[in-house]
């Protein structure tokens, strides 16, 4: 019984110090310029679908906006035409 309790203690410490060592691991990639570059990748990507929907909103403007230029436009020409 005491060999297996000696190997169970022996185990048991190794599993800690792997455990600490995996952890010291985990936080030095946390600050890693990988993983800051995955932080900022995943925040770019979260502002997308503001930045999609103020894109195409401009789009449907500027196309509200051109086809009041052409009437404007195509009044002035009508408006000159009876002033001459």
């Amino acid at each position: 019984m005491a060999p297996i309790r000696q190997q169970y203690i022996e185990l048991s410490g190794k599993h800690g110090q792997c455990s600490r060592r995996l952890q010291a691991m985990k936080d030095s990639m946390k600050h890693s310029a990988a993983q800051i570059l995955r932080n900022e990748i995943t925040d770019i990507e979260s502002e997308i679908p503001q930045y999609r929907d103020t894109v195409e909103n401009g789009c449907i403007e500027r196309k509200k906006l051109e086809e009041k230029i052409d009437v404007l436009n195509e009044r002035k020409k009508n408006e000159k035409m009876f002033q001459v």
